[in-house]
């Protein structure tokens, strides 16, 4: 027998009846923000920060006393995802040190 869920209605919030109770509305979506980088100097600081990640992915993981499966685990997924160069496309330099160091994050689990 499937059961129903009763509407909110039947449930009053004695909040909400009050007179000076106005309900919260998310605000409009806003304008990106402007970070005082141009094009290529955001694609140079995301490709330092794949190579610091990449640089010291081993170290961290030996610290962290992960397991070969877990270290695959983490590469690709949590660090360096294929969502990480989003918006990007255009860009060769993030492109090819992206490239490079999921390979190197991902061969880290083989030892």
């Amino acid at each position: 027998m499937r059961r129903t869920i009763p509407s909110l209605s039947v449930f009053p919030c004695p909040v909400a009846q009050r007179e000076w109770f106005t309900p919260v509305r998310s605000p409009p979506v806003s304008p990106p923000r402007d970070y005082h980088l141009n094009e290529a100097e955001a694609a140079a600081l995301i490709e330092a920060q794949i190579q610091v990640i990449a640089a010291h992915w081993q170290e961290l993981c030996d610290e962290a006393e992960l397991s070969p499966v877990e270290r695959k685990l983490f590469a690709g997924r949590q660090f360096l995802n294929n969502y990480a160069l989003e918006g990007l496309e255009g860009h060769k330099a993030p492109q090819d040190a992206y490239g490079e160091a999921r390979e190197t994050l991902i061969a880290s689990g083989d030892t």
